[in-house]
């Protein structure tokens, strides 16, 4: 239980109409529903281990544990009661020695009733405050710099400059690319965490054929008997994605690192990231042809 030497510690970020409250001690109590505020339970939100309340509470009370009453001890199924063994052998009636001979043929039996509530210490302090609130999921990843770190609380990040690091950026276009692209007009022909590449699939102007002896390859260890096959070729690529990490080596000249991206809060960074991501998408999916009239020294919009 807590008391002026161990009270609950809570801390608050503290709005115009309303508060958001969580426990201190991030190993202690994480459902503050557990207690009444002034009389009232606190209201969940969408961040984990913070609760809504109208005030900052005068008066916290914490549910006791329920009660037991009527503690007896009823004869099992299949033996009878009799004078010397009892149907019911109450509390009291245990207390004398009259009964312990014959209490192994006995189930220990009792009632409930719910715990009161009781006040309880408890300790709060203001971490934040601002005219209207709402969490802000970190949706990205996002850092802060280690002077916000140092002068703010973490519930505060979302409303200071944050970034996302070319590092974290490559994860985050990888995984939208590959869930998101159109392999009838592009292809992946890279994909590790450290560097990340897509080509175009250009529609040829004039598609020719080409002669392709599918039984033997650069990679085949012995030269079988050719097997000549016929191959319409209709589509040339271009890079347009050639991503690597902070760390990784150059993989030819086009190769840079994955964009970095700043905002001015979580929401603002977020806004950026979706939109270069719908932006990167638009490119990567849509067709592209050879020029018929020059014949392959431009391209333009397909079908």
């Amino acid at each position: 239980m807590y008391s002026k030497e161990n009270p609950l510690k809570l801390k608050v970020i503290n709005c115009k109409n309303y508060i958001y409250i969580a426990n201190e001690d991030y190993f202690g109590v994480k459902d503050l529903t557990r207690y009444l505020f002034d009389g009232e339970v606190p209201e969940k939100t969408n961040k984990d281990r913070w609760f809504k309340l109208n005030n900052i509470p005068k008066v916290i009370a914490a549910k006791q544990e329920d009660k037991r009453i009527n503690i007896r001890y009823e004869l099992k199924a299949g033996y009878t009661a009799t004078e010397l063994m009892p149907q019911i052998i109450t509390q009291e009636m245990k207390q004398s020695e009259e009964y312990d001979e014959v209490i192994g043929l006995y189930n220990y039996k009792y009632d409930t009733i719910p715990g009161e509530y009781e006040p309880i210490e408890f300790e709060i302090k203001e971490i934040y405050a601002r005219e209207d609130f709402e969490f802000v999921p970190n949706e990205y990843n996002a850092k802060t710099d280690l002077l916000t770190q140092i002068e703010y609380p973490e519930e505060a990040y979302q409303d200071k400059p944050c970034k996302l690091d070319c590092d974290e950026m490559l994860k985050i276009i990888r995984n939208y690319v590959k869930a998101n692209i159109d392999t009838n007009v592009a292809d992946i022909t890279s994909d590790y965490d450290f560097h990340f590449e897509v080509k175009k699939k250009i529609a040829l102007a004039d598609p020719y054929n080409i002669l392709i002896d599918t039984n033997n390859n650069l990679f085949s260890k012995r030269k079988r008997k050719p097997k000549w096959v016929n191959r319409m070729i209709s589509h040339k690529t271009e890079t347009i994605i050639d991503f690597k990490n902070s760390t990784s080596i150059d993989y030819g000249k086009d190769c840079v690192k994955a964009p970095s991206i700043i905002g001015e809060n979580y929401q603002d960074l977020q806004n950026k990231v979706e939109r270069y991501l719908s932006e990167l998408m638009t490119q990567i999916n849509k067709k592209y042809c050879e020029c018929p009239t020059c014949k392959g020294w431009g391209i333009i919009e397909g079908e």
